[in-house]
């Protein structure tokens, strides 16, 4: 019988491109803490495999690389040689807010900046609106209503007839979009408008 086990917590796999050069994986698994404390004490090299696996006095196996992602932290596909003190930053952020709410926001940002930065991330997470994709129409409806665009006196329409009973807002909200960047990210657009 197979056990799953499920983490909750952003990590990554250090390894040894030496080793791994050689056909062997050679790793270990840190969360965000961890990492930055190997990062600060300057020892990435050679915390991150076992004495059984890594030739540690070799110099071809000096250098780390990310081998994997566990979490949300995967959707944001930074590759083997990261900026560490950025991958660092970015998950501790996916802990402390909604990961479904910072990785849209991470994606949505790569359109305006690069590199991608923690504080940019948050910038975009102020500055975007989740849209329910389900009710596009209800979307569209309230920000033409917010926006004053529906404001009329509806004189000479026939009683309880108005042309706003006509409008397939769904359409509308879809030809709205038109003018915004957005990520569609479970059940919502993330969106910030051009």
């Amino acid at each position: 019988m197979t056990e799953t086990i499920q983490i909750d917590e952003q990590r990554v796999a250090l390894g040894c491109l030496g080793c791994y050069n050689e056909g062997r994986l050679a790793f270990r698994w840190f969360n965000a803490e961890q990492l930055e404390i190997i990062w600060e004490e300057g020892d990435m090299k050679y915390d991150c495999m076992t004495e059984a696996v890594c030739k540690q006095d070799d110099p071809t196996h000096e250098e780390w690389m990310i081998q994997d992602y566990d979490g949300e932290i995967n959707r944001l596909n930074l590759g083997e040689h990261p900026f560490i003190e950025n991958l660092i930053a970015h998950m501790k952020n996916i802990e402390e807010f909604e990961p479904s709410t910072y990785v849209p926001a991470y994606l949505l940002t790569g359109n305006y900046i690069s590199p991608i930065t923690p504080s940019g991330v948050e910038e975009m997470m102020d500055e975007m609106e989740v849209i329910d994709r389900h009710n596009l129409g209800d979307w569209a409806y309230e920000l033409c209503e917010d926006t004053g665009y529906l404001d009329g006196d509806g004189k000479g329409a026939p009683q309880g007839w108005h042309p706003m009973n006509y409008i397939d807002w769904k359409w509308v909200a879809k030809d709205m979009l038109h003018d915004y960047t957005y990520i569609e990210y479970g059940d919502y657009y993330y969106a910030r408008r051009n």
